[in-house]
């Protein structure tokens, strides 16, 4: 079974993507990790920057913390190199969540599914 977590990422910015009704939101760590997720408009969520946050990675479901949690599940499609870091791309259902890490991220395999949830902490 495969499990990451990420936690203490805050977020820098929400933005609008050139994709209507979608936003964007870029998360860091201390320790160089990047996230960056979207989600559209009707999902009723809400993040703001200097909020923190933690993302959850599991091959099996992950139960909602609460009413605000973004869970859901995605496909790792590729992972590239850039500028010294590991770039994870996963698609959820088109929308995309990338997590760009210094070091390798362990059990994580292309073209295979994991559950995810993004919490406020």
């Amino acid at each position: 079974m495969t499990q990451i977590t990420m936690e203490n990422l805050s977020i820098k910015n929400v933005t609008s993507s050139i994709i209507p009704s979608i936003f964007d939101v870029k998360a860091h760590a201390p320790n160089g990790l990047e996230v960056l997720f979207e989600y559209h408009r009707e999902m009723e969520l809400s993040y703001k920057e200097g909020e923190e946050i933690s993302l959850k990675l599991s091959s099996q479901k992950i139960p909602p913390k609460n009413a605000s949690s973004f869970c859901g599940k995605a496909m790792l499609y590729t992972v590239k190199q850039k500028e010294g870091l590991l770039v994870y791309l996963f698609s959820a259902g088109g929308l995309i969540l990338r997590i760009s890490s210094p070091k390798r991220l362990e059990g994580l395999e292309i073209a295979s599914e994991y559950y995810f949830c993004i919490d406020k902490t």
